[in-house]
């Protein structure tokens, strides 16, 4: 049988894929496995189809035995999508808040007398947030020389040197996200701070 290129063509996407996403891939190198099997079984399916010869006595029928395990397939991707979009539905309410209302060069100020929790989580939230994120104990304890920065807390600031640039938005606690918690606490059984732990809704302050 002749061989055809155009056969690979999903094995080159699996690897184009792998290009585009190369820094999610250079922090898990092994994820990248499953992706390539993909493309490589998908590149090998057509090499096995018979050549024309071989299916002259065939009747012209297209067989549909494989829809059921496509839809499962489908239904299956469908829902860990919507479940994973309710488990992370704080995180990236407070991705758009900061994205939308603060610069690349702006300084985060967690405070911990005002919000412990989050403050403990510094380490973990400077890269999803893709911010440069302070931790100090009050407001006070800043500096002016080392503006520009904004203060994000869980709970309403009064101070005359603060002013509020926006509020997160707060996104309505569905069906999903209440089976997302069971999961997490019945099945997976994750213990405190095995993930962020997030307020449903932040405000961030600028200075006056």
């Amino acid at each position: 049988m002749r061989l055809s290129w155009f056969a690979f063509t999903p094995l080159a996407l699996a690897i184009s894929d792998m290009v585009i996403m190369r820094n999610y891939f250079g922090h898990h190198p092994p994820m990248a496995s499953p992706l390539l099997l993909v493309g490589l079984v998908f590149s090998i399916a057509p090499l096995r189809i018979p050549s024309s010869q071989e299916t002259q006595n065939v009747p012209e029928k297209i067989s549909f035995k494989f829809a059921p395990a496509a839809s499962l397939c489908f239904a299956y991707g469908l829902l860990v999508l919507m479940f994973f979009r309710a488990d992370v539905t704080d995180l990236l309410s407070l991705r758009r808040l900061i994205e939308y209302h603060t610069a690349r060069a702006d300084t985060l100020v967690l405070l911990k007398d005002k919000d412990p929790a989050t403050a403990s989580q510094k380490e973990r939230l400077e890269e999803p947030l893709d911010r440069h994120i302070v931790v100090l104990d009050n407001l006070n304890d800043w500096s002016s020389e080392k503006e520009p920065f904004v203060v994000l807390s869980p709970v309403k600031l009064d101070s005359n040197s603060l002013t509020l640039v926006a509020q997160s938005a707060v996104d309505s606690y569905s069906w999903l996200m209440g089976i997302a918690d069971w999961f997490k606490q019945a099945i997976a059984k994750r213990p405190p701070g095995d993930r962020l732990e997030l307020a449903g809704t932040y405000y961030l302050y600028a200075p006056r």
